[in-house]
Formats: structure tokens, sequence, C-alpha cells
């Protein structure tokens, strides 16, 4: 239940890490991203190939941050995403919503081209 991340100068990768269920650990992933974007960080890529869990609250979370960065010309890509977190984003329609990457490399180019 905890975060790392690289910075990048258009980009910003966030590594996700255990289940993030509206608790202390979406809370500080929260005030995270609300750092980067009052700092216009416009381009966010959040590897989620160590995320267990997520809950209707972290998806929340996630079309919000989208939504932010979509009005201020940026993207939110999510990459490495777990087959059972991707039902889950298929069936709550977020895979429509925001954009998902195989792997890292193809988030960044979907960036940077």
């Amino acid at each position: 239940m905890k975060f790392s991340y690289k910075s990048f100068p258009i980009y910003t990768v966030i590594t996700l890490e255990g289940q993030y269920i509206g608790g202390d650990e979406t809370d500080q992933l929260s005030l995270f991203t609300r750092e980067l974007i009052n700092k216009d960080v416009i381009n966010i890529i959040i590897d989620m190939e160590a995320t267990t869990y997520i809950n209707s609250i972290m998806i929340g979370f996630l079309v919000k941050i989208n939504n932010e960065l979509l009005s201020k010309s940026g993207k939110l890509i999510l990459c490495n995403v777990s087959k059972v977190i991707m039902e889950v984003f298929e069936i709550t329609k977020v895979s429509d919503l925001i954009q998902i990457c195989s792997d890292c490399e193809q988030a960044v180019d979907a960036i940077t081209s």
C-alpha cells in the first residue's frame, strides 16, 4: 500500500503497490497527485503492475484525476493493469474513459508521440 514516482520533463510515472481501498494509501496518492497538478504536471502514467486490489473509491479518484488532466490538455494513462483489475475497469466502463496501455513503454509513447 505504497507508491513511488519518477519525474521526467513532460510526464511523471507513479508506481503503485498493494491495495488501494480508500484509506491512507489513497489519501496519500491523492495529495501527491494534487501537488503534481499544482506544479503544472499534466501528464501522469500510473504503473499498476504491483497493484493487487482497488475499490470504487480508487476508481472515482482515477476518473477525477483523468478529467482534471484532460481539462488542462494533459493525459492520465494506466499501464501494466492485471487481468482482474482490467475486468473491473471494463465492467465499470473506466476503460472507455481512461487510456490503458499494456506496459510503461507504450504509455510513454502515447504521451511523447
